[in-house]
């Protein structure tokens, strides 16, 4: 009888191909992927042969969720579409099981505060796959503030607008191009970037007022895919962020913190520190250039084997889902919009 946990996966596409089952191998002196389901069994098979093709036994397939969740399971992991989450979410909890899952946490910040209520309330670990904040980058820069190095904190800013083709690895997901789920790209990738945002400011914004615009709604979907994000944080800092997946921008995705005495920027390799004087700049190199993915794959498996509870709760990630849903009802609405405050 083997002693490692059994895994199954709900959802076999791109995030499980690419980003997961590298992981879960391994991993594999402490799991065994023992069941893959799909929307259809010819999905389902393709995927078991994925698995055995890295060498592992042959996974049991399923083209019903849950059928598969009366499997014997320890954990699942859930891959599927954003619209879907919340509900199989909620099936995977109820068997009381651990439960991985990718980000966000559904449609709302009020529907991840209720799958993260239910794991507590089932003694189960609900992990959240968001690898930024797992990149130690965001916080290097966190802890350069805090040190002082750039005065006093007065502004964050990101341009993070950049083009997504309809050939992209993501794009080409049906899901995606159709926009099922509220808020389209800016909920689905303006995930990370909040999560980033957060972790190298140190805090939540408290309101943010947003400006929404399309500029391809045939392959990015409905209704935008574009917002100019102002921000105000409790502390007093103010922010802008434009996140955006329709236009190209050669200058994009340096995140910046600028203070009194200077301003820090997060460059691809390296944390620049620019000064008043230009011939004082400067620049600190990253130790640590890696995604994120493995790290928390680490902190889940070493959480999921009970030896250390996971450095990020659920909670972080209803916290971003949080910002983008007053990022989302501030472009309905387009009134100056307050973040809530969950858990």
């Amino acid at each position: 009888m083997s002693d490692k946990l059994r895994v199954g996966v709900i959802g076999v596409g791109i995030a499980f191909q690419h980003l997961h089952l590298p992981n879960i191998i391994r991993h594999g002196d402490a799991l065994e992927l023992v069941a893959v389901g799909a929307t259809s069994d010819e999905s389902a098979s393709a995927a078991a042969d994925l698995v055995v093709g890295e060498g592992m036994r042959r996974p049991s397939t399923y083209s019903d969720a849950h059928e598969l969740l009366a499997e014997a399971l320890d954990a699942v992991l859930l891959c599927v579409p954003i619209s879907d989450t919340y509900e199989l979410g909620l099936d995977v909890i109820g068997t009381g099981v651990h439960l991985i899952c990718e980000k966000p946490l559904g449609e709302s910040a009020a529907a991840g505060a209720k799958l993260a209520e239910a794991a507590e309330a089932a003694g189960v670990t609900l992990a959240v796959c968001e690898n930024f904040r797992y990149q130690t980058r965001f916080s290097e820069v966190a802890r350069l503030v805090a040190d002082g190095l750039i005065g006093e904190p007065r502004a964050y800013f990101l341009n993070d607008l950049h083009y997504t083709g309809p050939d992209g690895l993501y794009s080409v997901t049906p899901w995606r191009q159709r926009g099922d789920h509220r808020g389209g790209y800016l909920l689905d990738g303006g995930s990370h970037t909040v999560a980033g945002l957060r972790a190298m400011v140190g805090e939540t914004p408290a309101s943010v007022y947003a400006l929404p615009t399309s500029f391809h709604p045939d392959h990015l979907g409905e209704p935008w895919d574009t917002a100019l994000v102002n921000l105000r944080f409790g502390s007093g800092l103010v922010g802008h962020l434009a996140l955006g997946y329709g236009s190209p921008d050669r200058e994009a995705r340096h995140p910046k913190i600028l203070g009194t005495t200077g301003t820090l920027a997060l460059m691809n390799d390296s944390i620049a520190v620019w000064r008043p004087d230009g011939t004082k700049d400067s620049a600190i190199p990253l130790a640590d250039l890696s995604d994120g993915t493995a790290r928390e794959w680490d902190d889940f498996v070493t959480a999921l084997c009970g030896e250390s509870p996971l450095t990020f709760s659920a909670w972080e990630a209803v916290a971003d889902l949080a910002v983008l849903d007053a990022v989302l009802t501030s472009s309905e609405s387009g009134e100056l919009t307050d973040v809530k405050t969950y858990g």
